[in-house]
């Protein structure tokens, strides 16, 4: 919060009940639940798998190889991305071995300043989601029999996979 706050130029962010907002942007992160852990949770939007961002070694600072020009009007963001640094967590697009932890800050502050946020999908929709799933299950398998309905359960997997797909494009999850 404080790299997006230091890109966008602005003060202190602004808590209300069911966001954060900070030079102007509103994050949505409501407030848990739980009194007794006052915490807040964004869903982060990640811009593609590690090396995603684009990284500069320490020595190719320490031996000029890279020019100063080169973060003019960047944000800039100090961190270790060894493997076997500790730091690395998994997330949905991480490999085998977890994504280092300054990729997921840099995944955070890009979804904060292109404003590019995740949110849950409301309970009517779903419901709604949930109802036509197992009523197209029903029917297949109350009315197909063998190929046909191993071609109506494919199908409907497919349409499955295509809605979520698009339902993640569209920035619900």
């Amino acid at each position: 919060l404080e790299v997006a706050g230091a890109a966008l130029e602005s003060g202190r962010p602004l808590e209300m009940h069911d966001s954060v907002e900070i030079g102007g942007v509103r994050i949505p992160s409501p407030e848990s639940a739980d009194p007794a852990s006052p915490t807040r949770s964004m869903t982060i939007n990640y811009a593609g798998p590690e090396g995603t961002f684009r990284r500069v070694s320490f020595s190719s600072l320490i031996n000029k190889q890279t020019q100063p020009t080169d973060f003019r009007d960047k944000v800039v963001m100090v961190g270790v991305t060894a493997q076997g640094s500790g730091d690395r967590l998994f997330t949905p697009l991480s490999s085998g071995i977890g994504m280092s932890g300054i990729e997921i800050q840099a995944n955070i502050v890009r979804t904060i300043l292109d404003r590019d946020f995740l949110s849950p999908l409301d309970a009517p929709g779903e419901m709604v989601g949930c109802i036509l799933i197992a009523g197209a299950c029903v029917l297949g398998a109350g009315r197909l029999r063998r190929i046909a309905l191993l071609v109506g359960l494919l199908a409907l997997g497919i349409a499955i996979l295509t809605a979520s797909a698009l339902a993640l494009r569209l920035g619900q999850v």
